[in-house]
Order: C-alpha cells, then structure tokens, then sequence
C-alpha cells in the first residue's frame, strides 16, 4: 500500500504490526459478497446475531447513537444504510450497503487518499438514481462558493486543538486556497461565508466554521458524531534545535515490549526505528516524523499517536505514548542518540 509522497511520487506506507482482532483481516471482495449476503440469510450466526449486530447504541440520556456493533447504521440521500470503513497504513475500505434495496458495494484501495467512501456513494448513485433523493433535498450543503480576499484566509490559517480528543486540524492557504489537514489527510476548502467551508472530497458532510473576533479564537467542525467537535486555536510550539537534540535518544516500553528510537533529522524530530526489547530493529518500519503541538506534546499524524514528554527531570526520563482510546503507555529513556542511518 501507497501513500501520496514528495514532488508527485508515492511512499511504501504498510503495517509490519501484528495486530489481530479488530486488525490484520485480509480478504477479498468476493469474501465481503458473502459476508454481506448473510446479513440477508443468517446462515452464519441466525437472524438474531445479524439483528444484534444492527442495534444502535443509547446514551444515558436518551440519545440514540448511528454506531451499532461495529457498523454504522444512517442514510444516505434518503436511504437506509448500514456501513463501515476501514484504514490501515495505506489501505482504506469501505462496505455500503441499501438494506431495503438489497444493493451493497464493497470498494477496497492501496492507497492513503483514495477516499473509497465517496468512490462507494459514486457507484451506488449510479445504480440507484431513480430512488435516491436530490443532494439538496436532504440537507446537502449546496454547490455555492463565495471567493474569498487573501487577507481573509490567512486570518483562518493556523494550528486548532481538540482538548479532549487531542487530535489536531492545521489550516494552512496553499496557492489561493485554503486546505484543512485533519484525520491523517488534507482537504481543500470551499467556501460558503467568510467563516463558513465545506471540506472537498471528504469522507461525510461535513462542514467547518471558524468562530473569529473573540479571545478565543477557535476551529468547529460539524457533521455525524464522529467528527462534531470544536477546536481552539493554539499557537504551535516551536522548539529550538537543542531542544529537539535534548529529546532525541532511546525509549522503551516494558508494557509493549518495544525500544522507540528517537532521531533529529533535516531539522525535525522523529521516530527512526522501532526495535524489539532485545534491540533488534523491526524491518521495514519507515521513519515518521514527530510534530511539535504544544509545549512538550508532539504528533505522529500518520498513525494517530501523540508522545507527552517528561520534562519534570532533566535530561528528559521519559514520554507518555497516547493512541487512539490509550492512554498511559510510559515508555523510559534507555540511552541518548546513537546514529542512526534512516
């Protein structure tokens, strides 16, 4: 699997973990013909297992929630869907289904931006025009763009952090217009109001609004509730090039079993190399780089980490590894920087 690279080429961008259960499937897309037919059949499981897989979620308060067991369960364009993506280094996934319509696609890509969300909408809509409802009559956002002056987008430019989830949207303005880079990808803007943008090519509708004009400036995306959150504009750190050296060095993790090799490189921080406990190198592992956040917080926005360092002692002790749902991964600094040829 692939990811878009420098200067219009493309990287190996693969996983060598060894990751079961909700990781390391393979298939095919005959197999996922099969698995979606028994949504229909029960033969594997019974009726009630296929049923129970389908029931939504409920919050305390009463809200009922699009997340299943494992699938989503919404609609698209005025019609009953039940799906699920998938993304792995730079494999993406996605099986859409129209229960009602007994109508399911399955679209598999090696490549980071492929996008198969949409590429999966695309075919349904082709199969399915007769019966699916207008973009616009179901609250799509519409097809308007207001033209922006550059001094208006360069306000909107900088770095936004979501406090809770401590995941990171960037807005930088690339040759006129302005591009959001959050969940692992970029994503051109286009714009409704001075404020208002609807990500291009985005996976669901989604829509960013920036709230300007007060102490507070901030970042708010809305959409399903995997993606509703607000995000406050934070001046991002910048660290020195001895500060980068101080953090650079070997760290490892007793709970995981692993030793984090920590590099400065082309003036950036990053992970050159994971090695097993014993300090063997796990091969084929590409370099990531670390980048800076906030003071002492840095991103590894490829896989969806962050690394909290120490600073309580110098030299640093050690960093605070967080993925995902993790928290509380501590891994110790073993040694300081050894070349390393990445």
């Amino acid at each position: 699997a692939y990811e878009p690279g420098d200067k219009n080429a493309y990287k190996l961008d693969v996983s060598y973990y060894e990751q079961l259960g909700d990781g390391a499937v393979h298939t095919s897309i005959e197999d996922l013909a099969h698995w979606d037919e028994n949504f229909y059949s029960g033969r594997v499981g019974g009726k009630n297992f296929v049923e129970t897989l389908q029931e939504r979620g409920k919050l305390n308060n009463g809200k009922t929630l699009e997340y299943a067991r494992g699938l989503f369960i919404s609609n698209y364009r005025g019609l009953r869907v039940v799906r699920h993506g998938g993304a792995w280094g730079g494999y993406r996934a996605e099986l859409l289904r129209f229960p009602d319509q007994h109508f399911s696609v399955a679209c598999l890509c090696n490549l980071a931006n492929a996008n198969p969300e949409k590429r999966a909408e695309r075919v349904a809509e082709l199969y399915l025009h007769d019966v699916l409802k207008p973009e616009e009559a179901i609250g799509h956002e519409p097809h308007r763009t207001v033209v922006l002056m550059p001094a208006q987008m360069a306000a909107l430019t900088g770095t936004y952090r979501n406090v809770s989830a401590e995941n990171v949207v960037r807005v930088t303005m690339i040759n006129g217009t302005l591009q959001a880079e959050m969940f692992g990808a970029t994503f051109p803007l286009r714009a409704l109001s001075a404020t208002e943008f609807v990500p291009v090519n985005f996976s669901v509708p989604a829509r960013v609004t920036f709230v300007v004009g007060s102490t507070n400036p901030m970042l708010k995306i809305s959409g399903d509730e995997t993606i509703t959150a607000d995000y406050l504009k934070v001046r991002e750190f910048n660290p020195s090039a001895d500060e980068l050296a101080g953090l650079a060095g070997d760290y490892s993790s007793d709970e995981l079993g692993v030793i984090y090799r920590l590099r400065v490189a082309d003036g950036r921080l990053k992970l050159a190399e994971i090695a097993e406990a014993t300090g063997i190198p796990r091969t084929g592992v590409p370099a990531s780089t670390l980048r800076p956040v906030v003071a002492d917080e840095f991103e590894i926005p490829d896989q969806g980490m962050n690394i909290y360092f120490h600073k309580d002692m110098q030299p640093i002790k050690g960093f605070e590894l967080r993925a995902g749902g993790s928290r509380g991964i501590e891994f110790s600094r073993t040694h300081l920087a050894a070349p390393i040829s990445f």
